[in-house]
């Protein structure tokens, strides 16, 4: 899994990717929150707040 290799990197964002979602607000504060259970969200940018 790429979860440990990506804690060693500098990254400053983490972007998420779905091709189609019905409902694009429903995907984005799902991948927030699975982005905050992994632990992932620690240095790095996440946008919560949509237009």
């Amino acid at each position: 899994m790429l979860v440990p290799l990506s804690r060693e990197t500098k990254a400053e964002y983490i972007v998420t990717e779905h091709d189609n979602p019905a409902d694009w607000r429903r995907f984005a504060r799902r991948s927030i929150e699975h982005i905050k259970a992994l632990g992932l969200h620690g240095g790095c940018n996440l946008v919560e707040n949509s237009p």
